[in-house]
């Protein structure tokens, strides 16, 4: 029996891995280079918010990136459901299912990894710098971007000055419950010491005052 010729073992090796790849990931296109990381922070600051990649697309030039967003730090306010195309390009590779912490200033448009970042949100407050994927390596960023550890130190790096994260907007409008109305309680209070102070007064009015004809008295 004749064995099969090696090239076509590599071949057929070389298709079955690049089925696996497609199912699992997109990859980028060859740009002529690496992709280089973002210079300083200031050109990452806009919009920033913690989220789980729900689906990674790419349906033809660029990829889109699906968030479900958790919350928001700065550029807000942001639906729950957050969508945006990044371009073939330097492209913002994410692993769907996953939850990180993103930045970018080029929001709404088309984030690349020149105006953008993002940590992997790890177990606690942890977390460390993602390449985005496609041969990316942390070490592409400024040391001042791998050197971050905790969510805090990362929010205050790209968002400064940061409040409380924000829920999304369509989250804030169906998902919270108003605070209780004192309208109601006041007024029964209200009307309750008013009953009693007329009650009250009406058992001390002498009853001439009411009769018009003064007591009589006995001698």
């Amino acid at each position: 029996m004749a064995r099969p010729k090696s090239w076509i073992l590599g071949l057929s090796a070389l298709v079955a891995a690049s089925a696996v790849l497609s199912a699992t990931t997109v990859v980028r296109a060859d740009c002529g280079g690496p992709a280089k990381g973002p210079v300083v922070f200031d050109e990452v600051r806009g919009t920033t918010f913690t989220g789980t990649v729900a689906e990674i697309r790419s349906p033809g030039e660029g990829v889109t990136v699906a968030w479900d967003v958790e919350e928001v730090y700065a550029g807000g306010p942001l639906p729950a459901t957050l969508e945006f195309r990044s371009p073939d390009c330097d492209t913002t590779l994410f692993d769907p299912g996953v939850r990180y912490l993103f930045s970018t200033s080029d929001l709404p448009g088309e984030p690349d990894t020149g105006d953008s970042a993002a940590w992997l949100l790890e177990d606690g407050d942890q977390v460390s710098l993602w390449a985005f994927g496609g041969g990316r390596d942390p070490r592409d960023y400024p040391e001042a971007f791998e050197a971050i550890s905790t969510l805090e130190e990362a929010l205050d790096a790209v968002a400064p000055g940061h409040g409380p994260g924000l829920p999304p907007t369509d989250t804030a409008i169906t998902g919270s419950a108003s605070p209780p109305s004192t309208t109601l309680p006041v007024l029964a209070v209200v009307f309750t010491l008013s009953a009693l102070l007329l009650l009250y007064g009406r058992r001390r009015v002498r009853p001439e005052r009411l009769t018009g004809r003064p007591r009589s008295r006995t001698s």
